[in-house]
């Protein structure tokens, strides 16, 4: 990100602040990062914030309008009605939440939002009140301090298993880790990834992630990535997963002299202009438009796709000759 996005992301926000929280209650990791519209711990303004990034190849102009669809009014009470109620009709997904509001919910919706933030982390939610939660946090997440923003996603992200959910998550964290250059943030997204096992990410965000930051890859980070790959079959990762990554970190010692890399020395450098582009929705806020990014098709990058199915094949390979050795045959 250059100095000129983060002046332009930071100076339009209205930093949350956690004063007067005796009136607000909260869990203590929600504290300052919950939208306040008015009273005395009233945080948010009706500023317009604006994200804007054109790095590696990756380029967003988006700005958070001045209204917040999670903010809470002292002032407002809730609908009698609504036309998009929280556990009835449909269920939610990242899509609806971009047309969602907490004055959209009934009474008893509203009171049951309320209970989620005091207790966020409780499983047993429904994930329909998380979804308005989220989409404040986004804003959050690109306002300063971000640090809090980024850990109460990740740690919704561990206690919901929502595979939109966690696909909508997943690339708002990378999208955070390449804006703010914080390798560190890709590798708590990576540790979330070995607890939860729901690869819902755009593995063209992780690779220019992991090449922005210069984060090294190792050989679960090629396991995840292995759809990409064109490889329809590979038993030894469904079944037989540390196995497999063992032959794998071993491929990877035996040719770098370590486990692991850098992207480049892996496959090489790449122009990302001379990549395909595509769009991607990383933001699922209302006010947030366009609420998309778009991104060089690293998944499409022919040194790394063509390095990555054969170091695939080979540690595949191998396992075939440990279980022929010590079993008598192949899975």
């Amino acid at each position: 990100m250059t100095e000129n996005a983060k002046t332009n992301s930071t100076s339009s926000a209205s930093a949350p602040t956690s004063d007067s929280a005796d009136r607000c209650l909260v869990h203590s990791s929600l504290q300052g990062i919950v939208w306040i519209g008015d009273g005395a711990q009233r945080n948010f303004f009706e500023t317009p914030l604006h994200v804007r990034l054109d790095e590696n190849g990756v380029h967003a102009d988006v700005t958070f309008g001045p209204s917040e669809a999670s903010a809470l009014y002292e002032s407002r009470g809730a609908r009698s009605g609504t036309s998009h109620p929280a556990k009835s009709g449909v269920r939610f997904t990242p899509e609806i939440l971009r047309s969602i509001s907490i004055a959209d919910l009934s009474g008893k919706d509203r009171s049951a939002y309320l209970s989620l933030l005091l207790d966020p982390y409780n499983s047993s939610r429904y994930i329909n009140y998380v979804y308005v939660l989220y989409g404040g946090l986004e804003r959050a997440l690109m306002s300063t301090p971000y640090e809090q923003a980024y850990s109460v996603i990740q740690q919704l992200m561990l206690c919901y298993y929502d595979r939109d959910f966690h696909e909508a998550v997943s690339n708002l964290l990378l999208f955070a880790a390449l804006y703010y250059h914080r390798a560190d943030f890709i590798s708590r997204y990576r540790d979330a990834l070995d607890k939860t096992h729901i690869y819902r990410f755009s593995p063209d965000l992780y690779l220019a992630s992991a090449r922005a930051t210069g984060l090294s890859i190792g050989a679960e980070d090629l396991i995840r990535l292995y759809r990409i790959s064109g490889i329809a079959k590979l038993n030894y990762i469904k079944f037989y997963r540390p196995k497999f990554k063992q032959n794998l970190e071993n491929l990877l010692s035996e040719r770098f002299g370590r486990s692991e890399i850098s992207l480049s020395a892996y496959c090489g450098e790449i122009d990302p202009e001379s990549l395909p582009r595509s769009e991607l929705r990383i933001f699922y806020n209302p006010s947030a438009e366009p609420g998309t990014i778009t991104l060089p098709r690293y998944s499409l990058w022919p040194e790394f796709v063509k390095r990555l199915k054969a170091d695939l094949m080979e540690a595949d390979a191998r396992c075939d000759r440990e279980f022929r050795l010590v079993y008598g045959y192949e899975v």
